[in-house]
């Protein structure tokens, strides 16, 4: 979708109590890869690569890629990403959390950066909206103009069999409640079955405590959600201790590594 900035209205109605900022230091980023995880049902692990890609690029103002976060009474919402070049100005990365929707407030995290690239002299706009966004997208001014198709390959029962996934998901994200959080969760409501995972960036090997803790959240999201046949795997940069290697032959626990992902 695209849009002439130039007739972008000058402001929205969004609830008292709201404010937007731009990324400019850490712990704001670390909020920003926080909304981003809750509000795409992403894991742990893809807030913390976005962080590393923040910090690598630099949180300079005046970057052509800048980010923005979205506060409700002080608590962090909301986020919008922003790239600048070849005279055009992409929206990118908006995301509200669950129980701040329907309030305006992605609206509002899509008009204010396009109104800093109107400001800087560009005049296009462009994004690529979800079915959810369309029609918000459309009230700010913005007009389809064509479609762009994503295609995944789930894999087959072949690669299944092989070792990648011991089943098909059908839908893959986290789990997460007030106080628990499961980094990665591939789910088949077909065949009932489920894959839970945590993720560890640790310079350390993983060992028995964490299977022993995502057991115990497991338990806690099968009384949320159904009685799925669960599967449990562990991921670790700095491999497994012996006890828990031992362990999961045992129990058939998934253990990945640096090794298993990348051919290190």
């Amino acid at each position: 979708m695209a849009a002439d900035l130039p007739f972008l209205p000058k402001a929205l109605p969004t609830p008292p109590g709201f404010v937007i900022e731009q990324v400019k230091e850490t712990v704001a980023a670390e909020n920003w890869c926080g909304v981003l995880c809750l509000g795409f049902e992403m894991p742990a692990f893809v807030g913390k690569a976005f962080l590393d890609l923040l910090g690598s690029l630099g949180l300079d103002p005046e970057s052509p890629f800048r980010h923005y976060i979205g506060r409700l009474n002080g608590e962090a919402v909301a986020a919008s990403s922003l790239f600048m070049a070849a005279g055009v100005a992409g929206i990118y990365n908006v995301v509200t959390l669950p129980d701040a929707r329907r309030k305006g407030i992605g609206a509002a995290l899509t008009l204010y950066p396009l109104l800093e690239a109107r400001a800087l002299g560009y005049r296009v706009g462009i994004l690529h909206s979800s079915v959810m966004g369309v029609n918000a997208y459309r009230r700010l001014g913005f007009q389809e103009h064509c479609r762009i198709g994503q295609h995944v390959w789930p894999g087959d029962e072949t690669s299944a069999g092989a070792g990648v996934l011991p089943f098909l998901p059908e839908r893959v994200g986290s789990w997460w409640d007030r106080t628990r959080e499961i980094d990665v969760v591939a789910v088949s409501e077909q065949q009932c079955r489920a894959l839970v995972g945590e993720c560890k960036w640790w310079t350390k090997p993983v060992g028995t405590d964490v299977l022993d803790d995502l057991r115990g959240k497991t338990e806690v999201m099968l009384q949320a959600t159904r009685a799925y046949e669960v599967i449990s795997a562990l991921f670790s940069r700095s491999g497994f201790t012996p006890a828990l290697v031992e362990r999961a032959e045992r129990e058939g626990v998934i253990l990945v590594d640096v090794a298993d992902l990348f051919g290190r």
